[in-house]
C-alpha cells in the first residue's frame, strides 16, 4: 500500500489513519474484523541531534507515570487514565515514558490521539537474577508487550530494563571476583535482550536505562542499547543543583556516539510545605519549582539530549519511602488525587504553545504572617506569577499592584495582604491580543506586629519550630503552622536553639513518624532551645507543645524540664524512654499572663539538650 502526500503524525497534529484487516471466508462472509491506528510518521535519535521527528528537531519534554491513584491503588477506571493523559496534553507534554510495566491499553490509545511520544518497558528493575528462567521471562515479557503494541504509533521505544545496575542486596559480601562474574553476565543479559528487541521490532529503538556513572557503565559494557536513558537526580540525592551539565558533559565524554536521554529527574514536594527560603530537603513547592527551573533550562540549552521525564507525573503510593508523606512518592507535578502542584503550572507556562498565565501555588489558600508596622493592618509577602506573555499585571482585590516584565516565563510581586479573604488577579495580554486572566483568594491569617495591640488583639499562633516553611493541611482543617524565628519583642520566637539539619545539610528527618499524619511538623525540630516567648497581654490560655525524639534509641540522651513563666508543669522529660523515637507527642497545658509578663516556656535541661517541635497558644479567654 503506498500513500501519496500523508498527513503525518506528531504532537502538534496526531492524525490517525485507520487500518482495517478482514478475516474472509471461503464464501465470502467476513469471518472477524480489526482496526488498527495508522500515524505515520519518521523518527530517530541522534547523537548529535537529539530526537527528530519527520525530519525535525524536536525535544522531548514530558513525564513518567505510574498507573496509582489515592485509595485506589493501580486499580484504574479507564476513564482515570484518560484523565491523566488529558492533564499532560494540556501541560504541554510532547513524551510520555510508560513506567515501569506496560500500563492499561487505553493508555497508548489516548497517546496515540494526542501526539504523545512514548516509551514502554518491562518491570527487570535494579537488579537481576542469574538464571536461564529469569531470562526467559524477561523474553516473554517483551515479546509480549511488542506484540501487544506494536501498531501504536506513539511508540518509538522498547526499554529492556530500569536501572539493574544498582548491586545485589547480598553483593556486600561478594568477593572482587564475584562481583566481576556478576557484572560480566548481567551485560551479556542486557545484550540478550537488546539483540531480542532488535530482531523483534527493527522499526523502533532499543533502550536502556541505567543509573550512576556513565564512565563506569561503558567500561563494564552496560550501554546495551540504541538509546541510553538516565536516572539522575542531581541536586536532589546527589550533588548540588548547578551540577546536570556537568554529568550531561561525562556522558557526552564516555559515550559520544549514542544518544542520551534524562529518564528521570525530580524533587519532592508536598502541597501543605512552602517557604519564602526554599532549600534542599524542605519539601517546599518553591524548592521543587527552583529545581525544575534549573535543570529545564540545562536541557534545552544541549540539542544533543533528545529529552527528559520528569519523575513522576503523579504522587504514588511507595511503601518503602518516607519524607513529609511516608508511603508516597511526592516527586511528582500532580498530587496522588490530580491536584496540579505549582511545578505543573510553571511546565504548562514553558511548554504551551497558547498563551498562558498563572498564579501558581493553587494549593495554597491559607496564608499568614505579622503585619509590616505597628497598626499597619497589612502584611507584605512575595508572590511569583508564571507567564508565557511579554508582561503581566497583578490586582490584588481589585487594586493594581503594577505591571511586570516576564523574564524566564515569571515575575515577582509584593502584594499587601490584608486579614481576611484577599482576591489575586492575573493580568496579561498576548502578542495576539487575547486577554488572559487568573484568580486566587486567599485567606491570610494576620498576627499583630505587637501582640499587646489593642487595636488587633491576639488570638492564636502556631509555629512549625526549627523550619523556615509554612505548614497548613488544609484537608483536615488544621491550623496555619508558621515559620520560626528568634523572639523579637511584642511579638514571639525561640530563645538559644539551632535549626536541625541531618548531614548538616537537609533539613529535618527523613523518618516516618509514628501517630501522626502531620508528619513534617514533627520532622523539622529546633535544637537546643532555652525558652520560647510570646509577648501576649493579660489572659487565660491555652499551650501545646510538639515534641518527637528524632535520634535514634542508642543516640538519645537527654531530659529537660517544661516550665511556664516560673511554674513546672513537667519534670525529667527523656522522650525516648516515656515515648520511643519517631513518636509524635504533644502535650497541652492551661496557663495564664498576668502582670504583662506574656507567656514564657523554660526548658531547663538535665542531660543533652531539649529540643521542640511545634508550639501553638490559643487565648482561651
Amino acid at each position: 500500500m503506498t500513500l501519496d502526500s500523508p498527513r503525518l503524525w506528531g504532537p502538534d497534529d496526531p492524525y490517525l489513519y485507520s487500518v482495517r484487516s478482514e478475516l474472509v471466508g471461503s464464501d465470502g462472509r467476513v469471518l472477524d474484523r480489526v482496526t488498527n491506528p495508522l500515524g505515520v510518521r519518521t523518527f530517530s535519535f541522534d547523537a548529535e541531534r537529539g530526537f527528530v521527528l519527520n525530519g525535525e528537531p524536536l525535544k522531548l519534554i514530558g513525564t513518567n507515570r505510574h498507573q496509582d491513584y489515592l485509595h485506589y491503588g493501580n486499580a484504574l477506571t479507564a476513564e482515570m487514565h484518560r484523565h491523566d493523559l488529558k492533564l499532560m496534553k494540556e501541560m504541554g507534554s510532547n513524551c510520555l515514558r510508560i513506567s515501569h510495566y506496560p500500563h492499561d491499553p487505553a493508555v497508548l490509545e489516548m497517546c496515540d490521539r494526542y501526539g504523545l511520544i512514548c516509551f514502554e518497558e518491562i518491570p527487570v528493575i535494579c537488579y537481576i537474577t542469574c538464571s536461564e528462567e529469569f531470562e526467559r521471562n524477561s523474553l516473554s515479557q517483551i515479546g509480549e508487550m511488542i506484540r501487544r503494541d506494536y501498531n501504536h504509533p506513539c511508540i518509538v521505544a522498547w526499554n529492556t530494563s530500569n536501572e539493574v545496575t544498582q548491586p545485589r542486596p547480598e553483593s556486600r559480601q561478594w568477593t572482587d571476583v564475584q562481583k566481576e562474574e556478576y557484572d560480566a553476565y548481567l551485560a551479556a543479559f542486557l545484550g540478550r535482550l537488546e539483540r531480542f528487541v532488535q530482531d523483534a521490532d527493527p522499526t523502533r529503538e532499543s533502550m536502556i536505562v541505567l543509573c550512576y556513572d556513565p564512565v563506569t557503565n561503558v567500561r563494564k559494557g552496560f550501554h546495551q542499547a540504541e538509546l541510553i536513558g538516565y536516572n539522575k537526580y542531581i541536586g536532589w540525592y546527589e550533588g548540588e543543583l548547578g551540577d546536570l551539565q556537568g554529568f550531561l558533559d561525562r556522558y557526552r565524554s564516555a559515550e559520544p556516539g549514542k544518544p542520551m536521554f534524562l529518564s528521570e529527574y525530580g524533587a519532592g514536594a508536598d502541597v501543605r510545605i512552602h517557604s519564602f527560603e526554599p532549600s534542599l530537603y524542605d519539601h517546599s513547592e518553591e524548592f521543587q519549582i527552583l529545581y525544575f527551573k534549573h535543570h529545564l533550562k540545562v536541557l534545552m540549552e544541549n540539542d544533543f539530549v533528545a529529552g527528559a521525564t520528569v519523575w513522576n507525573f503523579n504522587d504514588f503510593n511507595s511503601e518503602s519511602r518516607v519524607d513529609a508523606i511516608p508511603h508516597i512518592n511526592e516527586k511528582a507535578l500532580v498530587t496522588a488525587d490530580r491536584r496540579p502542584k505549582a511545578s505543573y503550572y510553571y511546565y504548562k507556562t514553558v511548554l504551551s504553545k497558547e498563551p498562558f498565565v498563572s498564579i501558581p501555588t493553587q494549593q495554597w489558600k491559607v496564608r499568614g504572617g505579622r503585619e509590616d508596622a505597628p497598626d499597619a493592618g497589612v502584611c507584605t509577602q512575595p508572590v511569583e506569577v508564571f507567564a508565557n506573555t511579554r508582561q503581566v499585571e497583578l490586582f490584588l482585590n481589585g487594586r493594581s499592584l503594577g505591571v511586570q516584565p516576564v523574564e524566564e516565563h515569571c515575575a515577582q510581586f509584593r502584594v499587601p495582604y490584608r486579614s481576611g479573604e484577599n482576591v489575586l488577579e492575573l493580568h496579561s495580554r498576548s502578542d495576539d491580543g487575547r486577554e488572559l486572566r487568573d484568580v486566587l483568594k486567599i485567606d491570610f491569617r494576620m498576627q499583630p506586629y505587637d501582640f499587646r495591640s489593642g487595636r488587633m488583639p491576639f488570638e492564636e499562633i502556631a509555629v512549625n519550630c526549627g523550619s523556615p516553611c509554612f505548614f497548613n493541611d488544609a484537608t483536615k482543617n488544621d491550623y496555619l503552622w508558621l515559620p520560626d524565628q528568634p523572639y523579637r519583642e511584642g511579638s514571639w520566637g525561640y530563645v538559644g536553639g539551632r535549626v536541625y539539619r541531618r548531614d548538616g545539610k537537609r533539613l529535618g528527618s527523613d523518618h516516618n513518624i509514628m501517630g501522626t499524619a502531620l508528619d513534617p511538623l514533627y520532622q523539622t525540630q529546633l535544637r537546643g532551645v532555652e525558652s520560647y516567648r510570646f509577648d501576649v497581654p493579660d489572659g487565660n490560655y491555652r499551650l501545646t507543645l510538639l515534641f518527637a525524639e528524632l535520634d535514634r534509641a542508642s543516640q538519645a540522651d537527654r531530659s529537660f524540664d517544661i516550665v511556664v513563666n516560673g511554674r513546672t508543669l513537667a519534670e525529667d522529660v527523656d522522650l525516648a524512654a516515656r515515648y520511643g523515637v519517631d513518636r509524635a507527642v504533644s502535650i497541652s497545658y492551661d496557663v495564664c499572663s498576668e502582670e504583662g509578663q506574656g507567656i514564657r516556656v523554660d526548658f531547663p535541661v538535665r542531660r543533652g539538650e531539649a529540643v521542640l517541635n511545634g508550639i501553638m497558644l490559643r487565648r482561651v479567654y
